[in-house]
């Protein structure tokens, strides 16, 4: 039951288009605040695939996110938004703002196998 439960909030949490969320959010009212928690989101899914809860495939997540992102993106967005993310245009943000987003993810794996390290050093 425990793995039905986090299959369907992996899925949930995959099929979001967090980049087009924080595009929009921050072209429409100007807020970095977005960019921030999502940042902080990725870091701790890769605390969370060090711990073993998101173990398998825990890269797809943004791969899979970036691409329905990218199709909302595509459906949404207008001219004016190349203008507003200059000098890269809408696009390429979108990329950057995934690149951003697996190097957290690596922070945070990363972080995991450290406080893995020390603990069982300490031991």
């Amino acid at each position: 039951m425990k793995n039905i439960i986090v299959a369907t909030i992996f899925i949930v949490l995959s099929f979001t288009p967090y980049g087009f969320w924080v595009m929009y959010w921050d072209y429409e009212y100007g807020s970095i605040l977005v960019y921030i928690t999502c940042y902080v989101i990725s870091l701790v899914i890769g605390l969370l695939a060090r711990s073993g809860l998101y173990h398998k495939g825990f890269l797809v997540f943004p791969v899979i996110s970036y691409v329905v992102s990218y199709i909302f993106l595509q459906m949404f967005s207008d001219d004016g938004w190349n203008y507003f993310f200059k000098p890269f245009g809408a696009g390429m943000y979108l990329i950057l703002f995934y690149l951003m987003s697996v190097l957290f993810m690596s922070s945070g794996y990363f972080l995991g196998w450290m406080i893995k390290q020390v603990s069982s050093t300490r031991s």
